[in-house]
């Protein structure tokens, strides 16, 4: 959770939740970009300034969980993380409510660790 709350301050985005699971991880995140030339469409187009942005964040996240996660399991030259990620974003605040309220806190279930900024 550290590592990823540092590329929050890092990038200058706003964390709202964060599931992490011994299997994968939910970032609820969101930022202000004036650069987005998509309109915020269902899935962003990949010349999109503001995809750009996110596809940054999400790289820079997953390499600082992975060096977390070397370093407590003692590992060296070993990827901890697949490629790729859902970039799905959050269509109005009824889906916001229900990804703080139910989708996320299912995640305990799975030994998960839910936080709510």
């Amino acid at each position: 959770m550290e590592a990823v709350e540092a590329v929050v301050v890092e990038r200058g985005v706003r964390l709202h939740a964060l599931a992490v699971t011994p299997t994968h991880v939910h970032i609820l995140a969101s930022f202000r970009s004036p650069a987005c030339t998509c309109g915020a469409s269902k899935f962003c187009r990949k010349a999109c300034e503001a995809r750009k942005f996110v596809e940054t964040f999400g790289v820079r996240a997953k390499r600082k969980m992975g060096q977390a996660v070397a370093k407590t399991m003692e590992t060296k030259d070993r990827p901890w993380f697949s490629r790729g990620w859902d970039l799905t974003p959050v269509r109005d605040r009824g889906h916001f409510d229900f990804l703080i309220s139910n989708y996320l806190p299912k995640h305990k279930r799975e030994g998960g660790i839910i936080r709510v900024y």
